[in-house]
């Protein structure tokens, strides 16, 4: 969903699916068609409309046409529009990528499923929320000098049961534990 970005041409993008199709090797190996038409400068950026649109649709097609898994197009920019995206690709799955205040909306879980998503990506989930607590446990330690409120009492064992990981030296002595039993 950044900005300045453009396609290649049809053929291009039609060879490099077709090449991933042809390679994969496994067949649980999804490949996702993605196309960022609905974006592309040529096509008018955050402002592109209708045309982009149809654009991204007729990539889309072609890609499922030629192997690919799954469609998804880069910013729907409307309910409507993301409908009419899933209805025209169906009825392969199409998925959808949601970011806070992205050119999308704000989708739900729930209004990805009633639109027809079958995939539905929430990219920012893990790594912005982390980024705002780092931010705000650094801005603590330099104001404070320390970092016991952020850290809520927790120590470094805790974080370990309490996540249901073991210590890294638990860990290690099953491993040499195990690795003992099978060489004998």
């Amino acid at each position: 969903q950044l900005t300045g970005k453009d396609v290649v041409d049809m053929e291009t993008y039609l060879e490099r699916i077709v090449a991933a199709v042809k390679a994969r090797q496994n067949p649980d190996f999804l490949i996702i068609a993605r196309t960022d038409a609905r974006n592309a400068t040529m096509y008018g950026g955050e402002n592109a409309g209708e045309e982009a649109f149809q654009e991204g649709v007729k990539r889309l097609q072609a890609a499922v046409a030629a192997g690919a898994d799954v469609a998804f197009m880069e910013s729907p920019r409307t309910m409507e529009e993301a409908e009419r995206l899933v209805k025209a690709l169906a009825p392969h799955p199409v998925m959808i990528n949601v970011l806070p205040n992205g050119l999308t909306g704000n989708y739900t879980v729930q209004d990805c499923k009633r639109l027809g998503f079958k995939l539905a990506i929430y990219p920012c989930t893990g790594f912005i929320p982390a980024a705002i607590a780092m931010e705000k446990s650094y801005k603590a330690l330099r104001d404070k000098g320390t970092d016991l409120d952020n850290c809520e009492n927790w120590q470094i064992k805790d974080f370990f049961e309490r996540v249901g990981l073991k210590a890294s030296w638990e860990f290690d002595r099953e491993v040499a534990e195990d690795t003992k039993s099978n060489v004998r």
